[in-house]
């Protein structure tokens, strides 16, 4: 059965750069969790999620039209491991996020990225029918691979969250998310990372405080969006 997340959360994001994180790291470990899936060494874990768009780029163009409602299909695995994959619909309303979401198997997610959604329109699960008949009658298929390192830090309370995710990268044209055969690309130059802060109702005066830290500011950073910008859609054209 689908999981469908709390539609008041909020989602903001911010360009930060490596000293930054420095910064806000040693004040966030004091105040909040890690994320019990982050690896106990590094205190990360490495996020694969590949974007589905129509053949006219319908989803890329209304982000980059600032269209404040929209939504996104990807598919998400960790780690590089594919013993649990989630199948996504990310919501977006200005700030507020909803995501519909499921885990499938990897029969079903090799089905998906070859374009195959015919098998799935009568699935028991109708969140996995609903998507697989949208994907079909829109044409949507695979278009980017987006990957990243992810720190995060959690309260148990109002669903409070702040991640930092470096080492933004892509594949090019390459769309076999669970055995890339290409090498990774990375999106910045130089020390540029992001900051996402996510939280239900409201954030706490503490957390506020050690953001105050360092100075950044709001902006509407897609991820996807970027990665896109390496996509070689000829054999001729630069890398």
């Amino acid at each position: 059965m689908a999981e469908i997340n709390n539609l008041l959360r909020r989602e903001i994001k911010f360009y930060i750069s490596s000293a930054d994180i420095v910064v806000l790291r040693q004040s966030l470990q004091e105040v909040m969790q890690y994320d019990s899936h982050a690896d106990y060494a590094t205190r990360h874990y490495t996020v694969s999620s590949i974007y589905f768009d129509t053949p006219y780029d319908t989803d890329l163009e209304e982000k980059l039209s600032g269209l404040l409602n929209r939504k996104k299909y990807r598919i998400r695995i960790y780690n590089h491991q594919d013993d649990y994959i989630i199948l996504e619909t990310k919501l977006k309303e200005n700030t507020v996020i909803n995501k519909e979401r499921e885990v499938i198997s990897r029969a079903v997610a090799r089905k998906l990225l070859a374009g195959d959604y015919h098998g799935f329109l009568y699935n028991s699960s109708p969140y996995l029918s609903k998507t697989a008949a949208t994907l079909l009658c829109k044409s949507y298929y695979p278009k980017v691979i987006v990957e990243y390192e992810r720190e995060a830090y959690t309260l148990p309370f109002w669903n409070i969250r702040i991640t930092f995710d470096t080492n933004l990268r892509t594949y090019n044209s390459e769309t076999n998310l669970l055995r890339p055969k290409t090498a990774s690309i990375p999106v910045f130059s130089g020390s540029r990372e992001i900051m996402e802060v996510k939280y239900d109702f409201a954030l706490p005066i503490i957390i506020k405080k050690v953001l105050s830290r360092i100075s950044s500011e709001y902006c509407a950073i897609s991820k996807y969006a970027l990665c896109r910008r390496f996509i070689k859609q000829a054999s001729w054209e630069d890398n």
